[in-house]
């Protein structure tokens, strides 16, 4: 990552963990997985958290096995199912207390200039 991030994306989750249905993530599990849905690696998370990069990899962990996710990529779509992350234009539904939202806007594509 080269710290440039989408000025669109709240990574700021809600107080209280993500509580509609199960399972229960907690606030520092929403916010890594916030931060995997960026493609952030494990030592970008600790560095960006300000945690060991074994931390990082254990809170990633926690979130799967408690989202019976087998990968990063299932993780990030178990955010997105269950409301923590909106793509706007979807058709996902959202929890009546959304607990910790981003947005993630599609960027069309660079127009290439032709000199």
């Amino acid at each position: 990552m080269s710290g440039e991030r989408d000025t669109n994306i709240l990574k700021k989750p809600d107080p209280t963990p993500h509580t509609c249905g199960e399972p229960t993530l907690t606030r520092r599990e929403i916010s890594v997985l916030l931060l995997v849905s960026e493609g952030f690696t494990n030592k970008q998370l600790a560095q960006e958290l300000g945690i060991s990069e074994s931390t990082a990899a254990e809170h990633v962990q926690n979130a799967m096995r408690k989202t019976q996710a087998k990968t990063r990529a299932g993780l990030v779509l178990f955010g997105v199912r269950s409301g923590i992350i909106l793509v706007p234009g979807s058709n996902s539904t959202v929890p009546k207390r959304p607990p910790a939202i981003i947005q993630i806007s599609r960027r069309s594509p660079q127009k290439e200039s032709v000199a």
